[in-house]
């Protein structure tokens, strides 16, 4: 009775821990994109959502670079940032509609929208057509009855005429409150595709009077009036799997803003806010935001398997490994060892061995052996027995020269799961 007893005890425990532990990141390049932290999160119990940050094709630079451990220097055009003046309009109704319309009165010094059906309320025009594509934010307090759901947006000739850049022609709630949201000009559909009036609309629910006030409209100008091109970077982490894509936010020489990149990988710099010229010199640090969201996660970090030929390419990524987990701040992480690619010859092959063995003296218990762990789980085939002698993972757990079967990425998913459980993380 007294072993169940502990024994019930001691899963409650690892139960609760687990539910209480520390998030976790997998930082890496395709082999963690393919999909063995979502494995190896299924294995705990309760289920635990890994934040899977696998990019295809990155070295071990990039890696670091976009979780925080190596700096990001990008230089742009003419060393200036461009200056950003917004349009603005505000409406407060102390004493007067300022010019609003439909279903709308005055009450306590707030706009009052009583709307008998959907799509029904109040709506004001701006004194001018902005045309498609132009971003603009809405900020307003709203109290709004329980059963009705409200929508704000651009307007044209009473047609839904802004979109949220996810298919929805605005913002919708149905509670009340202060909200702030960005819109772009330009309906959903294509058209209507530019906009001449606001409007707080019923869309849904049983039609009750609602209240807005304190609104706050910002327009910004067109977007190439404050974009500016980057003309040099240390390092080009805007890839993935051999393309150029993606986008990162951060702040540049004390400006806010959106890296993007074109499908040549030429990067331009768009910044989010109003503010005047900045100067930023060459090689100015860009500081990423998603750095500092994951820092405090436990840690997954599989990097080198790109990249990797020579023994200084090995000391250079032992190097970036070392700053990722510098820049942490704390011991949660596993390292997991790198794997050879069939187009590797002998003297690469070596090369990564050598690695491994070196990252196992460094980190210890908190390297994660899934190389040797791979070739043990061969099928004994003549093929999988030749992959082995050649130090391959064995090509029944492979779909091409190095990515991973399900198989294959169950196998590395268990060791590091079950490294997981020894460190009681």
């Amino acid at each position: 009775m007294y072993g169940f007893s502990l024994g019930v005890s001691a899963v409650r425990a690892a139960a609760i821990k687990n539910t209480m532990s520390p998030p976790v990141v997998a930082w890496g390049d395709s082999l963690t994109a393919g999909g063995y932290p979502a494995i190896a999160g299924g294995l705990f119990s309760p289920q635990r959502s890994i934040v899977n940050r696998g990019l295809g094709g990155q070295g071990s630079f990039s890696i670091a670079a976009r979780q925080g451990g190596r700096p990001l220097l990008v230089t742009v055009s003419g060393n200036i940032i461009p200056s950003r003046a917004d349009t603005v309009w505000s409406w407060n109704f102390d004493g007067s509609l300022q010019g609003w319309g439909g279903q709308a009165s005055l009450g306590n010094g707030k706009l009052v929208v009583s709307p008998n059906s959907a799509p029904n309320g109040a709506n004001v025009a701006l004194g001018q057509t902005v045309p498609n594509g132009r971003q603009f934010t809405v900020e307003f307090d709203i109290e709004i009855p329980a059963g009705l759901q409200v929508q704000v947006g651009g307007l044209s000739d009473g047609y839904w005429a802004s979109n949220n850049g996810a298919g929805v022609n605005g913002f919708k709630m149905n509670a009340s409150g202060h909200y702030k949201t960005t819109l772009y000009v330009g309906s959903s559909g294509g058209s209507p595709s530019t906009m001449n009036a606001l409007a707080f609309l019923m869309v849904g629910g049983t039609a009750a009077p609602f209240t807005v006030d304190n609104i706050v409209m910002k327009l910004a100008p067109a977007t190439a009036d404050f974009t500016v091109a980057v003309t040099s970077k240390n390092n080009n982490i805007l890839t993935s799997g051999g393309s150029f894509t993606g986008n990162a936010t951060g702040t540049l020489a004390g400006v806010h803003g959106n890296l993007t990149t074109d499908s040549n990988g030429n990067w331009t710099f768009i910044r989010d806010s109003e503010g005047p010229a900045v100067s930023c010199p060459e090689n100015s640090l860009f500081t990423l935001d998603e750095p500092a969201f994951f820092r405090n996660h436990t840690a997954w970090i599989w990097a080198g398997n790109n990249g990797v030929s020579t023994a200084s390419d090995a000391a250079a990524t032992k190097a970036d490994i070392a700053a990722m987990i510098d820049f942490m701040g704390h011991k949660r992480f596993l390292v997991l060892s790198v794997l050879a690619s069939t187009d590797a010859n002998a003297a690469r092959v070596a090369v990564l061995q050598q690695m491994n063995r070196d990252l196992a003296d460094i980190y210890g218990h908190r390297f994660v052996d899934v190389y040797s762990a791979l070739l043990s789980a061969g099928n004994g085939s003549a093929e999988d027995n030749a992959d082995i002698a050649a130090g391959y993972t064995p090509r029944s757990l492979r779909t091409d020269t190095i990515h991973l079967t399900t198989a294959g990425s169950t196998v590395v998913a268990r060791k590091v799961f079950e490294q997981m459980m020894r460190e009681g993380w």
